[in-house]
């Protein structure tokens, strides 16, 4: 074992955490000590596939372990508030599958905990550490296509409806906006710089009552405008398009940003980046082990900021929808 490994807890052992597991094993700064689950035996028979050191039938108890530094969190969303909580007042630094609270109170206290117990607390937006989101951001940066004046970007899927599953569960924080809504949301924030007050949404509900595809548009006051699609019921095409002034960027399957393309105001291609990875989680493990054994509190790439401002605007949809109180 590598001294500058960043030794890992997993809380919560579904299906992200068992894709989060296989790839943590592949990145040489990170190493899964020990798993946590509601169940001994099913805690004992993760830790036995996925190679972690030590299995926990409890939560307390993983977070009790002296040896762990960073836990990631792959609960369903409706746990994640009370159970980052507890790491963060425990002193482990916690990376928390998105969206990682639902609320704005909630999102500034987990913050103000971190803060206070001096440990990272990053909101895991795996997009955003992708080299094609980086590439990106220089671009825009860089001013090679002048001031944004519209973004498109979508995320939407076809899932059947059942009302057993965890998308369809309003005990679960299930619809569409918790689950895809967060990718393009999140995006829009980071392109734009923020969210503009000067918004127009639609929705359609699922049989029991849940967003299940959710139409959002923001015009900003230089005049710019972001156009912001997700959805459980439909199969869209998820490449992202950013146009300035001065020519346009495409970015292709935004959600795994493996190639983006710069255009001029000609729709000549310029440039374009690419890189394959198994899988784009490996960006994010590395980058949050990276963190901790700097001693981070934030993430440069998923500030607090970011998913403090993401959950107030879930409020304020709920609200419109009359979906919450």
């Amino acid at each position: 074992m590598a001294q500058n490994q960043a030794k890992f807890g997993i809380i919560g052992l579904g299906r992200i955490s068992q894709r989060f597991a296989k790839v943590l094993n592949t990145c040489d700064q990170a190493l899964l000590w020990a798993v946590a689950a509601r169940e001994q035996e099913r805690a004992d028979s993760f830790a036995k596939e996925y190679g972690a050191k030590r299995a926990y039938g409890n939560y307390l108890d993983l977070m009790n372990d002296p040896e762990i530094e960073i836990v990631y969190i792959g609960l369903t969303h409706n746990f994640h508030y009370e159970v980052v909580k507890q790491c963060l007042e425990h002193g482990k630094a916690v990376l928390c599958e998105k969206p990682m609270v639902l609320t704005k109170w909630e999102a500034e206290d987990l913050a103000a905990c971190a803060e206070k117990n001096q440990v990272l607390l990053m909101e895991a937006m795996w997009t955003r550490c992708l080299p094609a989101s980086l590439k990106t951001k220089e671009w825009l940066k860089a001013g090679t296509i002048g001031e944004v004046r519209y973004l498109d970007v979508q995320f939407s899927f076809h899932v059947e409806y059942d009302p057993e599953e965890r998308l369809f569960n309003p005990a679960l924080a299930g619809g569409a906006l918790y689950d895809a809504g967060v990718y393009p949301l999140e995006y829009a924030y980071d392109v734009m710089g923020g969210f503009s007050e000067n918004m127009h949404s639609m929705h359609t509900l699922t049989p029991n009552g849940l967003d299940s595809f959710d139409v959002i548009t923001m015009q900003y006051g230089n005049g710019a405008i972001a156009h912001m699609v997700c959805g459980i019921s439909l199969n869209t095409i998820s490449d992202a398009y950013i146009y300035g002034e001065n020519g346009h960027i495409i970015v292709r399957d935004f959600l795994r940003g493996k190639r983006c393309e710069l255009y001029n105001d000609q729709n000549e291609l310029l440039d374009f980046y690419e890189e394959e990875a198994e899988d784009g989680f490996i960006y994010q493990i590395c980058h949050a082990a990276e963190l901790v054994k700097n001693q981070k509190l934030q993430s440069p790439y998923i500030p607090w900021q970011d998913s403090i401002a993401c959950s107030e605007l879930f409020e304020r949809l709920m609200r419109e929808w009359k979906l919450k109180e």
